[in-house]
């Protein structure tokens, strides 16, 4: 069973169709046998964001210590996929595979 679990697209997009706001999905994921709360781990987020003038879904994640809203921007590696229950999918998928090369 993968550590990277991501809501339903859904849940994502929130009451976006009605003038709404989104709902970003947080998660963690630990690294190695490391569990104390300052020891590094996998920190993702999966949300609804604009690129250009589309909605995407973007895929983001930093392993560290801090929660992801507290990293320097340039320290979180980010992906779009298509604005579609596919492209959450396929970011699901990208973060499984960018946890497995840090978690050795």
């Amino acid at each position: 069973m993968s550590k990277i679990i991501v809501q339903r697209f859904d849940y994502l997009k929130g009451a976006m169709d009605i003038g709404g706001g989104v709902n970003p999905f947080y998660g963690s994921a630990p690294i190695g046998n490391k569990t104390n709360i300052t020891d590094d781990s996998f920190r993702y987020c999966v949300r609804i964001a604009k690129h250009d003038e589309d909605n995407v879904v973007r895929a983001e994640y930093a392993v560290t210590y801090k929660a992801l809203g507290e990293v320097e921007k340039e320290k979180i590696v980010s992906k779009d996929f298509d604005f579609s229950p596919e492209g959450k999918d396929e970011a699901q998928k990208w973060l499984e595979e960018e946890y497995a090369k840090v978690n050795v």
